[in-house]
C-alpha cells in the first residue's frame, strides 16, 4: 500500500513503516480518553510502503486516520471493497477503534481523542489482555 500525501519536501526513497494498533484496557476509556496509567493490548500490526516525503507528524496523522477508517468500516462492503487486514481484524473478534485507543506509527504512539490524534510522551504499558471485543495479536 502506498500513502498518497502531498509531499512537503522533495521525493524520497520508498520506505516501510510499521503500524501497530492497540485497544485501551480501561473499561471507560471511550468516555475519558487515554490516561497516563492506562495499559493497552496490541491487537493488530501491519506494514505500509510510504512513497511520499512528508513530515513525521503528517505521516503519523495520515496513518492513524487510515487505521481508524480501516478498523471501523474497512471490512464492510457498503464502504467499498473490503480490505483483507480489516477482514482479518474483525474475524479475530476485534471491535471498532474508539476514543482512548492507541496507534503506533514507526514506534511513535498516538491516542485517539475527541479532537483527533494526540502523540503520547511515553510508550504506554503493553499488557496483553483478552476481553470482549479485544483479541491480543500475540
Amino acid at each position: 500500500m502506498s500513502i498518497t500525501v502531498e509531499p512537503t519536501a522533495s521525493a524520497t526513497t520508498p520506505s516501510d513503516v510499521q503500524v501497530r494498533v492497540f485497544h485501551n484496557n480501561s473499561a471507560p476509556a471511550s468516555f475519558c480518553g487515554f490516561e497516563v496509567n492506562d495499559s493497552v493490548t496490541e491487537v493488530y500490526s501491519y506494514t505500509v510502503l510510504v512513497t511520499s516525503a512528508v513530515s513525521d507528524e503528517e505521516l503519523a496523522e495520515e496513518l492513524a486516520e487510515e487505521a481508524f477508517r480501516l478498523f471501523n468500516v474497512g471490512h464492510d462492503p457498503a464502504f467499498g471493497e473490503p480490505d483483507q487486514r480489516a477482514v482479518q481484524y474483525r474475524a479475530a473478534g476485534n471491535r471498532s477503534l474508539s476514543i482512548g485507543d492507541v496507534v503506533s506509527v514507526a514506534e511513535r504512539f498516538h491516542a485517539l481523542t475527541r479532537e483527533g490524534w494526540f502523540e503520547l510522551a511515553e510508550v504506554p504499558v503493553i499488557a496483553q489482555r483478552r476481553s470482549h471485543g479485544t483479541t491480543p495479536a500475540y
